[in-house]
């Protein structure tokens, strides 16, 4: 099969720099943090108006 001309095949998955770029869990740490302590608070804030009707 000729294959001139045609676009090289594509990776299926991405490189391994990639998915630890995309993955890097200290670079936001900090942020991460406060926006699960939002998150877990108003969680429990739900909870309890729920449990209040």
């Amino acid at each position: 099969m000729d294959t001139e001309g045609m676009p090289p095949p594509r990776r299926r998955w991405p490189s391994r720099c990639a998915v630890r770029k995309a993955y890097n869990r200290t670079q936001y740490w900090d942020q991460r943090v406060r926006m699960m302590q939002w998150w877990s608070d108003k969680v429990d804030s739900l909870k309890q108006l729920n449990a209040q009707s």
